[in-house]
């Protein structure tokens, strides 16, 4: 066979092949039928808050709306020739967590940098080791490659949000809305408005009950299974909760909107 008749594309498969694809952290177990399954690495960055977290054994968790950067436990080491196309684990997307992947170029070599999103409804948890993204592998032949120009990106700085970069088409006043509908600040708020709630909603039943307070009194007097004393005193003390858990709320109300009012005209 002529060298024009040579396949242009190879697939690279099996233990053999990969393991020459890497520097460090390959592991037989992350091996499959059709490529390698990347591990979660040991550093996160938070895109919102602009913070990065070094991970032992600790769990990190992405709440809804919220994006971090990863790093791979492995590091990669793709010749002039190989590059990779990356894909996400179905068993993190059913859960919601989306994975920005893509390409890895030809002469890569370092851990590889993922961006991860939540857009479920639910916080996801990840821990350190854990098979998070795929990789099939190709080998070129036949044809002119470029070696990566960069030799692999270094760390992304993140001591701030990325929302504030000086490179933002954004104004002051889109920035402080985007910021106040920030995924992870709107999980945080709604927790706190159910946990409020869960406080106060009794008060909507109290009415309720004192009516009824006040009507099983009256019939147990007409029966002669109450006293018409503790009648009385059932009587009084549930119209007594029912009228201050009325004016509770009134004021509240009013507080609640002048609040609000005022912060409609700052």
């Amino acid at each position: 066979m002529s060298n024009s008749d040579e396949p242009n594309l190879e697939l690279l498969l099996g233990e053999d092949k990969l393991s020459q694809l890497f520097i460090s952290g390959f592991v037989s177990s992350s091996v499959n039928p059709v490529g390698y399954d990347l591990r979660l690495g040991n550093k996160v960055g938070h895109v919102t808050t602009g913070q990065t977290d070094e991970l032992n054994d600790q769990e990190v968790v992405i709440y809804p709306g919220e994006t971090i950067i990863v790093c791979t436990e492995e590091v990669l080491n793709l010749p002039d020739n190989v590059f990779a196309l990356g894909s996400p684990k179905m068993s993190l997307l059913i859960k919601g967590l989306w994975a920005h992947g893509g390409k890895t170029d030809f002469g890569y070599n370092h851990n590889l940098l993922l961006g991860f999103q939540n857009v479920g409804s639910e916080p996801i948890k990840i821990k350190k080791g854990q098979q998070i993204f795929h990789l099939t592998f190709f080998k070129v032949h036949n044809t002119a490659t470029q070696r990566y120009a960069a030799r692999g990106p270094d760390w992304p700085a993140l001591k701030q949000s990325v929302l504030e970069s000086q490179n933002s088409i954004i104004n002051e006043q889109d920035l402080q809305k985007i910021k106040e509908t920030d995924g992870v600040k709107i999980f945080e708020v709604c927790k706190q408005i159910i946990s409020l709630n869960n406080k106060l909603n009794y008060l909507y039943y109290i009415p309720f009950i004192s009516l009824i307070i006040i009507v099983t009194s009256l019939s147990f007097k007409e029966l002669n299974w109450l006293s018409a004393f503790n009648s009385s005193l059932l009587i009084s003390v549930a119209a007594a909760v029912a009228i201050l858990t009325g004016v509770y709320k009134f004021i509240k109300g009013i507080i609640d909107w002048r609040k609000q009012d005022k912060k409609n005209r700052g």
